[in-house]
């Protein structure tokens, strides 16, 4: 290959990486706010007397405070870490970048789940056999919401493990990333965290 082409690949591989940080910049200028005030106004919601009582609101409301977690932490690290350059903290400390991915992951994955636990607890709730309408109800919530918490805590703990700061040539910089094999434990990770919550869930849902 000759060297104009070569020089016509690094010029394109450059316009590709300024376009994907300018389009991170843009969107979480627009989300982060826009997702606080919303998250906020489920917080104010979900927090009236009426709904202090019901299952379903409890879940929502532990939704959205990770949510808003999430919003005011992981976004703003995901804006630091791929729309500028060498501004990445988690590139300079081992333990940053180990925390930091251990919290984006456990937040995430907890918000999904806390969403589809008042789905299921509309199901139960809604349901003619009167075991399954015991399964809701805010006792159940109550020992539902921090056993899932937990749960994704746990089954993220592996970040502390195999997340390490790496020399990637291809970006010519040091980033807080997985190692080679990373594709085959992370479907391993996904059947664990299957397996797992499902397990945890069964266990808290009384019979």
């Amino acid at each position: 290959m000759s060297s104009s082409a070569n020089v016509n690949l690094i010029l394109e591989a450059n316009n590709l990486n300024y376009m994907a940080m300018m389009f991170i910049r843009c969107y979480c200028f627009i989300v982060i706010p826009i997702g606080t005030i919303g998250h906020l106004l489920n917080i104010y919601a979900f927090t009236r007397p009426s709904l202090r009582s019901n299952s379903c609101s409890r879940y929502f409301l532990a939704a959205s405070i990770i949510g808003i977690m999430h919003t005011l932490y992981a976004l703003p690290m995901r804006m630091i870490q791929s729309a500028f350059v060498d501004i990445d903290p988690g590139a300079y400390s081992v333990v940053f970048c180990k925390i930091t991915w251990l919290c984006l992951n456990s937040l995430r994955s907890s918000g999904f789940w806390l969403i589809v636990l008042a789905s299921v607890d509309r199901y139960l709730c809604s349901s003619a056999p009167t075991y399954k309408r015991g399964w809701s109800g805010i006792h159940v919530a109550n020992r539902v919401i921090p056993l899932t918490i937990i749960n994704h805590v746990i089954a993220h703990i592996d970040k502390t493990i195999v997340f390490r700061i790496s020399n990637i040539p291809a970006l010519s910089k040091l980033v807080c990333c997985p190692p080679d094999y990373a594709r085959t434990y992370r479907i391993i990770l996904s059947y664990f965290n299957l397996v797992s919550v499902g397990l945890v869930l069964c266990k808290a849902l009384p019979t």
